[in-house]
């Protein structure tokens, strides 16, 4: 079964933050297929950042990024809860 990722919306007013750990996900092809390997293979979304690729067997890569967790509601509002 392949994982789906799941990463928050933007809205407009809110600034992203990013989670303390770095996310750890295995794609398809060798890091040196791409100039940004590791970036390119998550949503735009998810805004990943200092990134480390490692080329595993097989063809595939792991990839490790910092990404965001979620966004910092305007001045005011409560966070909203997590699910």
């Amino acid at each position: 079964m392949k994982k789906r990722l799941a990463f928050p919306v933007l809205v407009y007013g809110q600034e992203p933050y990013y989670c303390p750990n770095r996310t750890k996900d295995v794609f398809q092809g060798s890091c040196e297929d791409l100039v940004m390997a590791c970036v390119v293979a998550y949503p735009a979304s998810s805004m990943p950042r200092d990134c480390k690729c490692t080329n595993l067997p097989q063809e595939s890569r792991l990839c490790e990024c910092y990404v965001v967790c979620g966004f910092t509601p305007p001045a005011g509002v409560e966070p909203p809860t997590p699910i």
